[in-house]
């Protein structure tokens, strides 16, 4: 019966994790980003050091880039095939819950952990695109699984090793981060759980010996390679997003941000994981209560607290607690307490909250349409209808189905909710992916034409490089500096040799803000080949001729 729990939750995992994935281009800013560092570092062989626009990107170590690379030595250079490994990697997770979550929750209770992690909101989210934040997951899940299997009585030291190494292979994923929050988890807890006698110095020892063995050598080569490299990774990417002053990262400078994001996240789980952290209290202290219950409470709540320190803040950093959130519900359903009233409740509000979600998605799906300020487009509507009407109609179903929740069998209340939420889930990314924004178009267009070279002035979308696909072609040109009227963009140090490229013979597209469009064209005698809000492609006069007759081919 194990086994077959255990295909049912890849099984799920497939099936809410892939359908409408390939229908998702390259899109804005991380994931396009990720893709085309991996199809840089495919094409070029380089393993090393990650490159964007042929420019050391150190912003993450490699391990995401280098599975990104092996999806698209497997099926090809495609988006879907980028994000393959990480969508398996989340999967991976969801059955690390159930198989080792068994000893804390039952088969029952780690069952429906499981897809409550695949159903979670921010869970979710994270894995439509192409991010590190699901490598670390897995890693820094069966750290903290391992680690909490070691502190039990009897204490098993050799799991606290695998603890350790596990950490060191997330060296490669994100750095020391997952090391510090496992940390600021575990010392707590053994100070509180009176464990540490059951964590003897030689496993620290050992685990820390594997640690550097599997951590280290990126970071010893990469500093062989280019000891300024290396620094630029400590100073920028690692102090810098310590104290919130890192270039080009869009984060959250908001103190105690996370706090509020944290409820979020949880979605439509919010009141079952609030109820389950509740009752895991033991009511005469931490020191009279259960281990597992600590350990599952701390693990939920204090990597929110550590990742609300620092400047800079975003929703990913919370997902390190959703296993721990998700086995508490799982440990709560096992001990009997989601049989009573309040726990009905709870699951009421759940149910409630998927529908709403439900409808308001199916609402968004179609109110734009009819209340945007351009015209409406006819097919973009049909399309969606289908997706909206289903939506509406789950949400009915969940309101119908959670309103008659059936009394004392809370396991399958909660499985049929997790099915509900998968359900919302998938439909609501099918109805939205094709329309998230990506400059396919763009990219495609300038590489189609032989020669040509892609500018982007400034602006920054690497999801038409990634399309364009020939870093030797392309360049990004910075923007203006700060408070040069947009009417005078020749002050910039740019402006001149962009001006240069455009009036030049050889065919050169140019991505910029629409409020520079016309001073370049003025000056260049570039033309415009597509707008967007805010943005434009233009082209010179040898890219326009050839876009321009292949469109009169295409109008006979």
């Amino acid at each position: 019966m194990r086994a077959v729990a255990a295909l049912c939750i890849l099984l799920f995992a497939g099936l809410l994790l892939l359908p409408g994935l390939e229908r998702m281009r390259a899109f804005e800013n991380t994931d396009a980003r990720y893709l085309e560092i991996s199809r840089a570092m495919l094409e070029s062989g380089d393993w090393l050091v990650p490159r964007l626009a042929g420019e050391a990107h150190l912003d993450k170590p490699p391990l995401t880039y280098w599975a990104a690379a092996a999806g698209y030595r497997l099926l090809g250079v495609n988006p879907f095939a980028g994000r393959l490994l990480s969508n398996l990697a989340l999967a991976l997770t969801a059955l690390l819950v159930f198989v080792a979550g068994r000893r804390w929750c039952g088969d029952r209770g780690a069952w429906l952990a499981a897809l409550l992690l695949l159903t979670s909101g921010l869970v979710f989210v994270t894995a439509r695109g192409l991010q590190t934040d699901l490598f670390q997951l897995l890693l820094f899940t069966a750290a903290m699984l391992a680690f909490g299997a070691g502190a039990e009585k009897p204490g098993r030291p050799a799991c606290v090793v695998l603890a350790l190494a596990l950490l060191g292979i997330s060296m490669n994923v994100k750095g020391p981060i997952a090391l510090l929050v496992a940390l600021f988890v575990w010392l707590p807890f053994l100070a509180l759980s009176r464990a540490r006698a059951r964590v003897p110095a030689r496993a620290w020892l050992g685990g820390a010996v594997l640690f550097v063995l599997f951590g280290a050598p990126w970071y010893v080569l990469l500093a062989l390679h280019d000891p300024a490299v290396l620094r630029e990774w400590l100073d920028v990417q690692l102090l810098g997003r310590i104290t919130g002053d890192v270039r080009g990262v869009y984060h959250i400078h908001v103190p105690f941000y996370l706090l509020g994001v944290w409820p979020l996240g949880l979605l439509p789980w919010t009141p079952l994981v609030a109820l389950a952290l509740w009752r895991l209290r033991p009511p005469e202290g931490w020191r009279s209560g259960e281990p597992p219950d600590l350990y599952l409470v701390l693990w939920a709540i204090l990597p929110v607290l550590f990742f609300s320190l620092p400047r800079s803040q975003s929703a990913q950093y919370l997902l390190p607690a959703v296993p721990a959130a998700a086995l508490a519900v799982g440990r709560t359903l096992e001990r009997g307490g989601l049989a009573d009233l309040p726990a009905r409740r709870a699951l009421l509000a759940s149910g409630c909250l998927a529908a709403a979600l439900a409808s308001v998605i199916a609402f968004g799906l179609l109110v734009p349409e009819w209340l945007g300020s351009q015209k409406i487009e006819t097919h973009r509507l049909v399309a969606r209808l289908p997706f909206a009407a289903t939506l509406f109609g789950v949400a009915g179903a969940l309101l119908w189905f959670s309103a008659r929740l059936p009394r004392g069998n809370p396991t399958r209340a909660l499985a049929s909710l997790t099915c509900g939420a998968g359900l919302v889930l998938a439909l609501a990314f099918n109805a939205l992916a094709p329309g998230l924004q990506s400059f396919e178009p763009e990219g495609r267009l300038a590489s189609s034409v032989p020669g040509a070279a892609l500018l982007q002035y400034g602006v920054w979308r690497p999801s038409a490089l990634y399309y364009f696909g020939d870093v030797e072609r392309f360049a990004f040109i910075p923007r203006p500096r700060p408070g040069t009227p947009a009417s005078e963009p020749v002050v910039d140090p740019g402006w001149e040799a962009l001006i240069a490229r455009l009036r030049g013979h050889d065919p050169v597209f140019c991505l910029t803000k629409e409020r520079y469009a016309e001073a370049l064209m003025r000056a260049s005698g570039a033309r415009l080949v597509s707008q967007r809000p805010k943005l434009v492609l233009l082209a010179n006069r040898a890219a326009h001729d050839v876009v321009a007759r292949r469109r009169v081919r295409g109008a006979h």
